[in-house]
């Protein structure tokens, strides 16, 4: 499953290839970005469930939160 970020805290853009019946590990340097992946994945699946229809809002880089363009894209 190709997971796909875009203006996730310090992610501007960016992709990670997860495989399915498989342990997928992620590591990098503090501050890179591997537990953005991990809270973009659940919020977006909160969001898909209808469980927190905001749940992403939470992942909005500073830079954006006044501006509508910076929304947040997670695609599965």
């Amino acid at each position: 499953m190709q997971v796909k970020l875009e203006k996730c805290n310090n992610i501007e853009s960016g992709s990670v290839e997860l495989t399915e019946s498989t342990l997928n590990l992620k590591y990098a340097v503090n501050g890179s970005g591997k537990t953005t992946i991990a809270r973009a994945i659940i919020a977006s699946i909160r969001e898909r469930l209808g469980t927190d229809k905001s749940a992403l809002a939470g992942l909005t880089p500073v830079k954006y939160r006044k501006d509508s363009s910076g929304r947040r894209k997670v695609t599965l």
